[in-house]
Formats: C-alpha cells, sequence, structure tokens
C-alpha cells in the first residue's frame, strides 16, 4: 500500500460520502494517500476534506484541475479555479496540482500556435503554485 494512492473517490463516489467518511474510508482500506478530484459541488468542502486527510495522516499526493478554455485563459482563471488556488493556500498545501484540458482549449490553432498557448498557461499555473510551495503535473486526460 506504500505505492498506492487513491484517485478519483470525491466526484465518482456513489454512496456520496463527507468528507470525514471518505477519510475514514481511507484508513479503513489502508491507503496513506490521494489525489483529491473535484467538481464544482465539492468545493465547499474541499478545505475541510484536505485538513481532515492532512489531520489523519494520508498525504494529498495531488489535487486536479481541469482547464475550460471558455472559462480559463492566461492570467484569468475561472471562478473554480481560483477557488482551488485560495483553499490550497489558506490551509498551506503542500501538492502537486495535476492540471488537464480538453481537446477544444486549442480549437482551431495550429500545432505551433497550441503548443505555445500551452506552455503559457502552464508556465502560468506553475509559477502561482510555486508561491504556495506546490508543483504542477500535466494529466492525460482521456487521450
Amino acid at each position: 500500500m506504500d505505492n498506492l494512492f487513491a484517485w478519483c473517490i470525491v466526484p465518482f463516489d456513489v454512496k456520496q460520502r463527507s468528507p470525514q467518511e471518505r477519510i475514514d474510508m481511507l484508513q479503513r482500506l489502508g491507503f496513506k494517500s490521494y489525489a483529491y478530484d473535484w467538481r464544482t459541488e465539492h468545493l465547499d468542502e474541499m478545505a475541510m476534506e484536505l485538513q481532515l486527510a492532512q489531520n489523519s495522516g494520508i498525504e494529498v499526493k495531488s489535487v486536479w484541475m481541469w482547464l475550460d478554455p471558455a472559462s480559463d485563459s492566461l492570467g484569468a482563471l475561472s471562478p473554480d479555479n481560483e477557488r482551488v488556488f485560495q483553499i490550497i493556500e489558506d490551509i498551506g498545501l503542500k501538492t502537486e496540482l495535476w492540471v488537464s484540458f480538453p481537446e477544444s482549449y486549442y480549437k482551431d490553432l495550429s500545432d505551433s500556435a497550441a503548443m505555445d498557448k500551452g506552455v503559457k498557461i502552464v508556465e502560468y499555473l506553475s509559477i502561482r503554485a510555486q508561491k504556495l510551495g506546490c508543483k504542477v503535473g500535466l494529466y492525460n486526460h482521456g487521450a
């Protein structure tokens, strides 16, 4: 169990457990770390769950971040993604941000322009993450 971590237990929890119930489940199953995947409806409880995990000795390996072309751009993240950054800062979490992009993020761009856009947004996110003691990783979602 030392090299395993739970993933996608928040948005795909058929029982819709509370943050405390999810942390209890992780402990009961013997997990020592997990990656926090979320949807908008989970943001109100995100800080509580991440703090419960830390207080229970469960490492928060990462926090997932989805970039949407309609609401996330260089220097202007969606309210949800801004809130994720704020929660991480507020609780002092040092983790990785796993960043994913839909194909539509690069719609109608040449390969060169898409690469430039991707590099710039990842650089922007990395600078913000470093200020919080975090790192950015790319998560190849569904490709």
